[in-house]
């Protein structure tokens, strides 16, 4: 193995990077306060070392800079004091362990703090298909065109998903309570498992749901409990904004106000992903 693929070089000098693979709260329900021990985050380290004391970052964070304590290192073999490039480690840190339940921190990178970029939401990539044998070039290239929403599997360090955003499906439904519209505008993303549905089938499980009488906080919900049994994932966000003409109408008859509601889960439960959801349909998006 090591003539055809040799272990790299490590440089020691250089400062830590670590890819975040799973993270962890090891407290068991019903621990006292006093014995609650912190987040823990596992992965491989790619340069630099780490040891117990040491300050990291976790990168991009959550909603802020995320730095923490380096409590604990351990590998199958126990605890250790100090870790270098090569298989896999935990690390106990000072970390709030509700923010890492159910490997909430994967895909995250741990650094020294202030060594990496900035993280960015925008990227330019080329993309080239993989040469298939018995596949000529021009059969290929007019066999596979990569479209506008076509979904693709995008791999950064340890963090891969299949990501979808449809803006502006038109909402028309009726309040349950007055009988009179309101109409608006749904935005709906997921991160996919492996499955996937028509774009336009989000559509219509939006309008499926809007034709009847409903109040929109039921609405949103329904939506996502729909999208989460139909792609068999819980990475599903919904946020709608409409006008109630029970509101603009009657009562007080405010005809500027909009109502909103969403819904977060799996991983857009994450500060981050939903800030990134919620620029995204903010942009270019009118009521």
């Amino acid at each position: 193995i090591e003539t055809n693929i040799p272990t790299p070089k490590y440089d020691l000098k250089n400062p830590l990077k670590m890819f975040i693979a799973r993270s962890f709260d090891i407290n068991r329900p019903g621990t006292k306060i006093e014995k609650i021990k912190g987040a823990v985050i596992g992965g491989s380290i790619s340069q630099g070392k780490i040891k117990v004391g040491d300050k990291i970052q976790l990168c991009p964070g959550i909603k802020d800079e995320l730095i923490t304590e380096v409590i604990s290192l351990a590998t199958d073999a126990g605890l250790i004091n100090e870790a270098c490039p090569g298989g896999l480690i935990a690390v106990g840190t000072s970390l709030d362990p509700s923010i890492a339940q159910n490997d909430t921190l994967r895909g995250q990178i741990a650094a020294k703090p202030g060594s990496l970029p900035a993280p960015t939401d925008k990227i330019s990539i080329k993309v080239e298909m993989f040469e298939r044998k018995g596949i000529e070039k021009e059969e290929k290239t007019e066999r596979v065109q990569i479209k506008t929403n076509d979904p693709l599997v995008l791999t950064i360090g340890t963090n891969t998903a299949i990501g979808f955003v449809v803006k502006n499906i038109n909402v028309t439904s009726f309040c349950e309570h007055h009988f009179l519209p309101f109409i608006g505008k749904a935005h709906v993303a997921y991160f996919s498992s492996g499955n996937v549905i028509g774009l336009s089938k989000i559509n219509r499980i939006v309008d499926f749901y809007s034709r009847r009488p409903q109040v929109q906080e039921r609405l949103t919900l329904q939506i996502a409990d729909e999208l989460e049994t139909a792609l068999e994932t819980d990475n599903v966000a919904i946020f709608i904004e409409s006008k109630h003409f029970c509101v603009s109408t009657r009562g007080i008859q405010d005809r500027e106000s909009s109502t909103v509601t969403t819904e977060y889960r799996g991983d857009f439960k994450k500060k981050l992903t939903q800030q990134r959801f919620i620029d995204y349909i903010r942009t270019n998006t009118e009521m």
